[in-house]
């Protein structure tokens, strides 16, 4: 619905397209209450919005998001600040990590720019810059345009300055000049020491779910899953844990991998 209350104006852009879901909602193994539940979970991840996000200051500031889910794709702009950038990185993350525990990957990007997005009516630039950084052949991942991570960065004070940074060093990394959101953002902080079950089991899920697509015939899908066998041996090997790195060798058969643990 159109709402002339809305404005034509700079927000933060988070689109992305969930890998594998347009063919498996048409497979004999669809399960509509499997995408039903996963979708009550992504409710339940962008409802914290609305709750009060402390600030450095001491104030409180309400993130006001909006929403559309598009069958195999997710939608969802906030305000241009530095605030809703930090708050927004952190949710795509949130969301990646909710999307792997039904089995599928994210490609996707945030940007900052012009839009207009009133309810299911959403246009501008920005959106087709968003859109444009989600081609196929990009990594399995959230890609952070340059400009929405200048405003996560934007600081009036030292203190929040440091936050920043931290949440920076957190969420984002670099690979080949281009940043991306971390998939393994959170658990790479407890590599270094003794794991909880939580942090195991999510590993392993990850695991799981990159095995699984490196037994892929398709030789393009198998290179979306290397290169997150490759993000994962980063946050995990060498560091004072159990897990086992995943190293892939591929055989030179099309579509056919070794999967090598050292």
């Amino acid at each position: 619905m159109i709402n002339d209350k809305v404005k034509y104006e700079e927000r933060h852009v988070f689109y992305c397209d969930i890998l594998g879901f347009s063919k498996y909602t048409t497979s004999n193994y669809f399960e509509p209450s499997k995408c039903l539940k996963m979708f009550h979970q992504l409710d339940r991840i962008i409802a914290e919005a609305k709750k009060e996000v402390a600030c450095p200051d001491s104030s409180h500031y309400v993130v006001n998001s909006e929403v559309i889910y598009c069958s195999d794709s997710i939608t969802f702009t906030t305000p241009a600040t530095n605030v809703d950038a930090i708050w927004l990185c952190e949710t795509a993350a949130k969301i990646q990590n909710l999307i792997s525990l039904f089995g599928f990957i994210l490609r996707g990007s945030i940007v900052t720019g012009k839009i207009y997005h009133s309810d299911n009516t959403i246009f501008g630039p920005a959106l087709i810059h968003a859109v444009e950084l989600d081609k196929t052949g990009a990594p399995p991942a959230i890609q952070v345009s340059k400009e929405t991570l200048r405003i996560f960065m934007d600081s009036n004070n030292p203190s929040d300055e440091e936050i920043a940074r931290v949440r920076k060093q957190q969420l984002i990394f670099e690979d080949n000049k281009k940043y991306y959101i971390d998939p393994y953002w959170r658990l790479k902080f407890f590599a270094d020491g003794n794991l909880d079950k939580t942090s195991n089991r999510a590993i392993d899920n990850w695991r799981t779910l990159i095995e699984t697509g490196l037994k892929n015939k398709d030789s393009k899908i198998i290179a979306k899953y290397d290169w997150l066998a490759k993000r994962f041996c980063l946050a995990f090997s060498n560091k004072k844990n159990p897990v086992l790195p995943i190293e892939v060798k591929w055989t030179g058969a099309a579509g056919q991998v070794t999967i090598i643990y050292k």
